[in-house]
């Protein structure tokens, strides 16, 4: 889903090369599955589930803020909404299970 999500910010950023706003979301997604999701796994892995939480959270944080630089949302607004609202539960899941 969220690898989709990059490939139509490109296709965004492709039509319109000076969108800022779709830079800024194409950093924040390509930080996600980069850096927060590989260190969830690894931390996943390891039983530490507070910092599966936290990574997690920095999921939901780069997807709510990829939206604040469109006015009235982006055109990935579903997208986005999906990305927070899994990245939302699966944060919460970690948050109950014990470190």
């Amino acid at each position: 889903m969220v690898r989709e999500t990059v490939d139509l910010i490109n296709e965004l950023i492709n039509d319109e090369p000076g969108n800022i706003p779709a830079r800024d979301c194409r950093n924040n997604y390509n930080d996600a599955i980069q850096i927060a999701l590989p260190q969830a796994t690894e931390a996943f892995s390891k039983g530490d589930y507070k910092s599966v939480e936290l990574g997690i959270v920095n999921i939901v944080a780069n997807a709510d803020s990829s939206e604040t630089g469109f006015s009235g949302g982006s055109p990935f607004k579903d997208q986005s909404k999906a990305a927070h609202d899994l990245a939302y539960v699966a944060a919460a899941i970690a948050r109950v299970l014990p470190s």
